[in-house]
């Protein structure tokens, strides 16, 4: 039975030192296909984008109601903001 969702949701975020592993197996591949695929942006600097939201997702992890719902506006406000530097 499907959920409908290619996330895993969880509102129990790891609490160990491997925080940032855990999230990254459990969330980079959907947030990236997210990045690419709403807002066109090459492969190389979608998966920097998630990492950098990862990254600050280990910062407030233990104020989080939903870490799939944090994550999801967290990379959609970067890919934005990404979107409005503009290429040289």
């Amino acid at each position: 039975m499907s959920t409908g969702s290619d996330m895993v949701p969880s509102n129990d975020p790891p609490n160990d030192k491997d925080s940032h592993a855990s999230l990254h197996e459990r969330y980079f591949e959907s947030l990236v296909d997210l990045v690419l695929r709403d807002f066109g942006i090459p492969r190389d600097d979608a998966e920097n984008l998630v990492d950098e939201v990862l990254a600050a997702a280990i910062r407030h992890l233990d104020t989080m109601p939903n870490v799939e719902t944090w994550l999801t506006v967290a990379v959609t406000h970067a890919a934005r903001r990404h979107l409005g530097k503009g290429a040289p």
